[in-house]
């Protein structure tokens, strides 16, 4: 379950959730186009702390093709 201090998870284990849930083919189309959007992407880090978040998990293999866009 991995939650913080204020009980809450973090978005990259709820995106991790959603793409578990995912079968492999649509993972590989899903896992090259995660696009965040709202105030905290606007954060110059989030991008790429989530990035790197998401591939530590590695989704069997599809981590090296992972991109996180920003609409900003």
């Amino acid at each position: 379950s991995e939650k913080g201090e204020d009980g809450f998870r973090g978005i990259q284990h709820l995106i991790s959730q959603s793409l578990e849930k995912c079968e492999p083919d649509q993972r590989k189309e899903l896992i090259p186009n995660i696009q965040l959007v709202g105030g905290g992407s606007s954060f110059t880090t989030t991008p790429d702390r989530l990035q790197r978040e998401l591939l530590e998990a590695d989704f069997s293999g599809y981590g090296a093709k992972m991109k996180v866009f920003t609409t900003n």
